[in-house]
């Protein structure tokens, strides 16, 4: 309200030096000598010069009336050309009885295409401060009228908060208010645009006393901005304070670009309320309740204000959020891309809004509504950005019925944007993910570093592992149905004539370097047989290159399976059955030394061997995998132990290029004939399996 104030006494200060001395006299002045009279005593009073380009009249009678044409104030020497106000024509009445006594009470004031210029210096000192802000109370007070009807027509204010800002621009079409005496309310309504934004409102204000006075201030808004529903409720309580309660409705969030300044998404319906405190260094929102669309949010806010870098902390919850519809900006992916979305879309993230504030903040969050229907549930979450850096530890949340618990950080202090997170997750119902005829969870972590500005930089840069097992997978026989004619004649009879195939155990071990997956250790057990899968995918590129082996433990089963090669493009693969075992042969697929998977395989087959139990035995195995720091580092240590009758694995897996060669080439002759005709729809099934 102090703007306003200002602006008040600058205007009025005029009227105390030219009315309040004897209208009768004045009313004979020469028309010049009135102009240089009302021009001193305001220059005077505000420390502007205010300039009378037209003409100015005086009518004498039981209500006075002044009229000037083409008025304008000076600006401070800093804010630039343009003055501080202009006015085309500015129309005064006066009661004449409260004249008598030094009051002014103005029976009418119009104002007719009044424009102002509002600027801040990056000291944060407004042009409209005259006389550096001060001007004392004995003077306010003389200058202080009542109003009983005041009209403006064709306003225009506009507002540079900063200097380089993007200036705001407010358009008063018309407005009429008005009070009985300095003891009364003034209100009235006004309508308008704010940068092409519509707006049509009713206000009430408390009185021109409770406006001089340091004590509160009340005000009152209720009306239409840019189509949406907004009422506030509050008080100015000096120094700059001011506390209010808002309420704003919208159907769609965009109806509000106009007010922010910037083009928001068509999400709706919009309703949040909130009571504000707002001082020169603090803000804070208390009660703050949010519905977006489908979701919702609550909680409370505050803001220090007092450091260049704003300071926020609160707490947030939330029992739905739909991040399609909240979370809609550039960084989203592209509405536009026809064809299949691809593994790591090229959408950028808005890392740049890590500069803008510190934050501590708790956020629980019961939903996340997902794209494809599932959902992220029991979100919890510290969130701390110091600094350009934001950590979120912890972090758990649910997803397909597996619990997830890590932590996520960020830093763009210095270069890129580099990001850093690790942690485990349990029960991860996978079947129903990949879209696959199975059913079992899995056990697993996750230990990944990276740097870039969008997912696809972070992707291409990352390092790291990925770690994960299961005990209880079971695969329906539908499965064979997904890997063509040919591949379900080969991999058959792992069901044994059932309907459905049991995995004791499945262990896959990745090592990540830039978007590529490398197999660590890839191992999946059933009741008779060990797979071990060797080879990489390539999530950038979208491109794999995996050999698949399969042995019997003690039975003919292996007799049965044939090896296969897949490489190319992961939603169009080349499938190549290798019943010579030839790429074994080559211990090596795209780059990758087989030893490891099949060590993975061999150790597996032990622990089983020993324990009995599956479950354990496939615990044992993950065990002796992570406290050895992978399966590279426990095929050298191993390998350094080659005459150790406990681990003689060793040997038998350096031996694998021939001995499993051997073994698969001896049930060739009873596969070869499914081999054969099982080629072309394998590449089929496989491309199915991956792709559509």
């Amino acid at each position: 309200m102090r703007l306003l104030k200002w602006l008040l006494i600058g205007l009025f200060a005029l009227v105390v030096a030219v009315l309040v001395g004897g209208y009768v006299t004045l009313s004979n002045f020469p028309v010049e000598d009135l102009k240089a009279l009302i021009e001193k005593e305001t220059e005077k009073a505000t420390g502007r010069k205010l300039t009378i380009a037209g003409d100015v009249s005086m009518e004498v009678s039981l209500s006075p009336a002044i009229v000037m044409e083409e008025v304008t104030l000076a600006n401070a020497p800093w804010a630039g050309s343009e003055p501080l106000a202009k006015v085309k024509r500015l129309e005064l009445q006066l009661a004449l009885l409260p004249l008598l006594s030094s009051e002014i009470a103005v029976e009418r004031l119009a104002l007719v295409e009044p424009k102002v210029n509002l600027v801040r210096n990056a000291a944060g000192v407004g042009n409209w401060q005259v006389k550096d802000g001060e001007v004392g109370k004995a003077d306010a007070a003389d200058a202080l009228p009542s109003f009983k009807e005041v009209s403006v027509t064709k306003a225009v204010v506009e507002l540079l908060t900063a200097p380089g800002a993007k200036p705001r621009r407010l358009e008063i079409e018309s407005m009429t208010a008005g009070a009985g005496d300095l003891d009364d309310a003034l209100s009235g309504e006004m309508k308008g645009k704010v940068d092409k934004g519509a707006f049509e409102l009713f206000f009430q204000l408390g009185s021109m006393r409770q406006m001089l006075a340091d004590g509160r201030f009340p005000f009152f808004l209720q009306g239409h901005v840019f189509g949406a529903e907004l009422k506030v409720d509050g008080h100015v309580q000096g120094q700059g304070k001011l506390d209010f309660t808002l309420a704003l409705k919208a159907g769609k969030l965009e109806q509000l670009s106009p007010l922010l300044g910037t083009d928001l998404p068509a999400v709706g319906p919009l309703d949040l309320e909130s009571r504000v405190a707002l001082a020169p260094e603090a803000l804070s929102l208390d009660g703050l309740t949010v519905k977006l669309g489908d979701s919702n949010l609550a909680g409370s806010l505050s803001a220090d204000l007092s450091d260049a870098v704003p300071r926020i902390s609160g707490n947030l919850t939330a029992k739905r959020l739909v991040p399609d519809q909240v979370f809609v900006g550039p960084w989203s992916p592209d509405p536009a891309h026809s064809g299949p979305a691809p593994l790591v879309p090229d959408v950028a993230f808005p890392m740049a809004s890590m500069d803008l504030a510190d934050l501590s903040l708790d956020l629980v969050v019961d939903a996340i509504s997902l794209p494809d229907g599932s959902s992220l549930t029991e979100l919890k979450s510290k969130v701390l950005l110091e600094e350009r850096a934001l950590t979120l530890a912890p972090l758990s949340f649910t997803y397909a019925k597996a619990k997830f618990d890590g932590t996520l950080h960020l830093n763009r202090r210095q270069g890129p944007t580099r990001f850093e997170t690790k942690g485990r997750l349990a029960g991860l119902d996978y079947g129903p993910i990949l879209g696959l005829p199975l059913r079992g969870h899995l056990q697993g972590s996750w230990d990944l570093k990276g740097e870039g500005e969008d997912l696809r930089a972070m992707v291409s840069s990352m390092r790291g592992r990925t770690r994960a097992t299961s005990s209880d997978t079971v695969v329906r026989d539908g499965v064979l149905a997904l890997l063509g004619d040919g591949l379900t004649q080969i991999f058959s009879p792992l069901f044994g004539g059932g309907n459905a195939l049991t995995l004791t155990c499945v262990v896959n071990d990745l090592i990540w370097y830039g978007g590529t997956g490398r197999s660590e250790a890839t191992a999946i057990a059933g009741d008779g047989f060990i797979s071990t899968v060797s080879g990489k995918i390539d999530i950038l590129s979208e491109h794999l290159d995996l050999y698949v082996d399969t042995s019997g433990r003690g039975i003919s089963l292996s007799a049965l399976v044939v090896p296969v090669r897949i490489t190319g493009p992961i939603a169009d693969p080349t499938v190549l059955p290798d019943p010579a075992g030839t790429a074994l042969g080559a211990a090596e697929v795209a780059g990758m030394v087989l030893f490891p998977p099949l060590l993975a395989g061999d150790l597996l087959d032990l622990e089983l061997r020993k324990i009995g139990n599956p479950a354990k035995a496939c615990a044992a195995t993950v065990k002796t995998i992570e406290s050895s720091g992978g399966m590279a580092s426990l095929a050298a240590r191993w390998a350094q132990k080659g005459g150790d009758a406990a681990i003689g694995v060793l040997k038998d897996a350096g031996e694998a290029a021939g001995s499993v060669g051997e073994a698969i080439g001896d049930g060739v002759g009873a596969a070869g004939s499914a081999v054969e005709s099982g080629v072309k729809d394998a590449a089929e099934g496989i491309k199915n399996l991956f792709g559509n």
